[in-house]
């Protein structure tokens, strides 16, 4: 009876351990779930912080490159700028003085004269004169001149100059008609050291009633008379360009 009373007290031990041993394990399979679980959240933030860092990466370099653009861009302007000063100051410069109006050597015909003055610092090449003299009033307009087809072969070094008379001449009666004003007027062609081509329109306005020597006297036959000085003369408003 007694071994029988043990053997039934110890029967029920069986199921209690097998009930301890269901519990650890789900215990355990929760732990394991938990722990996989952080560490999956733990990925998961890793990969949003790496995914906004390469975000801000690449919108950092699209910003360097803007900014690499700008100054690329910048540069190029400034360069540009310089090449276009540098043509500017290094290229011929062509300009028309007023010389006065002349009585020709031994003739009773008058003409304008003009000096051609070279200011820039390099030859101007091809130089084309088209020198002119008309009688009009004081608010004439009608100067323009048509651009050479076919320029000469003559250069003109950098301070150079070089003096020409108007290609028509007048009487010297015209001094003794009514007052009025004498235009000469015209335009110079030529060529820059980049071979581009540049002209330069001039009109000088003189009064008649200037007159520095009576034209009805007669000059020594080695040179010519100077009817109206060359002080005188006025850049007409209109007719006066250069490019």
């Amino acid at each position: 009876m007694l071994a029988g009373a043990i053997g039934g007290m110890s029967t029920p031990s069986g199921p209690q351990s097998h009930g301890t041993d269901s519990h650890a394990t789900t215990s355990a399979k929760l732990a394991i779930a938990q722990a996989d679980l952080i560490a999956q959240q733990e990925m998961a933030d890793w990969a949003f912080w790496a995914m906004i860092g390469g975000m801000l990466t690449m919108l950092g370099s699209f910003a360097a490159l803007y900014f690499i653009r700008a100054t690329l861009l910048a540069t190029k302007e400034t360069l540009q700028e310089e090449r276009d000063r540098n043509a500017i100051e290094m290229r011929a410069y062509v300009v028309v003085i007023p010389q006065g109006i002349e009585k020709d050597i031994g003739k009773s015909e008058y003409r304008g004269q003009i000096e051609i003055h070279n200011i820039g610092k390099t030859p101007a090449h091809n130089v084309s004169a088209r020198v002119w003299m008309k009688q009009s009033k004081f608010d004439a307009v009608d100067f323009e001149t048509e651009p050479f087809q076919t320029l000469a072969d003559r250069t003109l070094l950098p301070d150079a100059r070089m003096r020409q008379g108007t290609k028509n001449t007048g009487p010297i009666s015209d001094f003794a008609k009514k007052p009025g004003f004498i235009f000469v007027f015209g335009r110079i062609d030529y060529t820059d050291y980049l071979m581009k081509r540049r002209s330069t329109t001039f009109c000088h306005r003189y009064n008649k009633a200037t007159l520095a020597t009576d034209p009805n006297e007669i000059a020594p036959l080695a040179e010519p008379q100077v009817l109206i000085r060359a002080a005188t003369a006025r850049h007409h408003i209109h007719g006066n360009r250069a490019d």
